[in-house]
């Protein structure tokens, strides 16, 4: 099962397993440890972002609809 989440605001990158990522950006989540999740954008960069600038969301497979759901504070 992959997981999602939403940009809730822009983040500039300011270490090197950082990646940028703007409001609003849907984005796969691969791992979230120690405050930061892993993530991997749709042109396949990845790295990794602090937990509280995403919002998860869910993407219905067979439609590829995506709604909003929780913040990602949850999965912790």
């Amino acid at each position: 099962m992959r997981v999602f989440g939403r940009l809730s605001c822009d983040f500039n990158a300011v270490q090197n397993d950082q990646i940028s990522a703007k409001e609003g950006e849907i984005v796969q989540i691969l791992d979230i440890k120690d405050g930061f999740a892993t993530i991997k954008k749709e042109s396949n960069q990845s790295g990794k972002i602090p937990n509280y600038f995403l919002e998860m969301v869910e993407c219905s497979e067979e439609n590829n609809r995506i709604s909003n759901n929780n913040n990602i504070e949850k999965l912790q």
